[in-house]
């Protein structure tokens, strides 16, 4: 088996970042409310969201994901999916894609394009599906649209891919990189490794480690540091105006409502939903996505 991290740090911002009230979820401390992402000893984490406000009819269930995770991962969060009468959700597609046609399949949403830029900057985002679909398997995780299928009440949410393309057309390799990968200056760190290596699955649970490690810097970079708001605005702002401006007509009908989303877009949704219809968390679940740990 080969791990094949080479200029997989840009491209994970495409794959990580950026509950009617389910009755397991347990109050937390709300004080630091907007974190979506994190990591302990055992686990990578990230956080589901339950928000109300008193202008309006509806709950909001916000839901930020990594879409390539164990399958108890996506198991936890059909559960609460399935409690939305309606469900929001992403997926770059073609212009001629209606917003709630099932011509957006699972496994497809993101990647039948290449895309390029004034600034001759190119990103296939079938090559980015292939790498994640080798990173599930050779991590022995599971991909999320081949579990969490678009369903008749879901509603695509999400920019097409002419307008994507015009939205990164000023970005440049070095601002979607997000600085250089740590991984890549310690190559022997990455190393070869076979299924028959007495190594290979504490080598498996170290690159699942760095990866999330690396996910998370990336994710907390794009939304806090001012060096990446052109980053931000072209991956995450323009995408979540889509989502908002669909989901607004839906907020005085007395429903739940579910947003599931790259968990990089949790911080501006959640300050967009306060500022506009004053939704403020009153639950959160942390979801773990995959172990970092060798169980026994």
């Amino acid at each position: 088996m080969n791990y094949l991290l080479t200029g997989i740090r840009w491209k994970f911002l495409f794959i990580a970042v950026f509950l009617g009230f389910h009755p397991n979820l347990l109050p937390q401390n709300l004080e630091n409310s907007s974190d979506f992402i994190k990591i302990d000893e055992k686990y990578f984490y990230t956080r589901s969201f339950v928000l109300s406000s008193t202008k309006t009819k509806s709950t909001i269930v916000l839901i930020g994901v990594v879409h390539v995770g164990e399958s108890q991962y996506f198991a936890e969060i059909d559960d609460l999916l399935q409690r939305c009468e309606v469900v929001f959700y992403e997926g770059i597609h073609p212009k001629s894609v209606g917003p709630q046609s099932k011509q957006v399949e699972a496994g497809n949403e993101l990647f039948p394009f290449t895309l390029e830029s004034s600034s001759k900057l190119e990103i296939s985002l079938d090559k980015i599906r292939e790498e994640q679909l080798e990173f599930a398997q050779e991590l022995d995780l599971s991909f999320q649209f081949h579990i969490l299928s678009p369903k008749d009440n879901w509603i695509l949410a999400d920019t097409n891919s002419e307008d994507f393309a015009k939205s990164i057309q000023d970005l440049s390799h070095e601002e979607l990189s997000l600085d250089k990968n740590p991984l890549e200056e310690n190559p022997n760190d990455t190393r070869q490794m076979s299924p028959d290596s007495a190594n290979s699955i504490q080598n498996k649970y170290f690159i699942r480690r760095n990866l999330a490690e690396e996910i998370s810097t990336s994710s907390q970079k794009i939304n806090s540091n001012p060096k990446y708001a052109k980053v931000l605005d072209a991956l995450v702002k323009k995408r979540n105006n889509i989502v908002l401006k669909k989901l607004s007509s839906y907020l005085d009908s007395s429903t739940t409502l579910g947003i599931i989303y790259g968990a990089a877009h949790m911080p501006d949704f959640l300050t967009r939903l306060d500022k506009e219809w004053g939704y403020k968390v009153v639950d959160s679940r942390w979801i773990p996505a995959w172990s970092l740990t060798k169980e026994d």
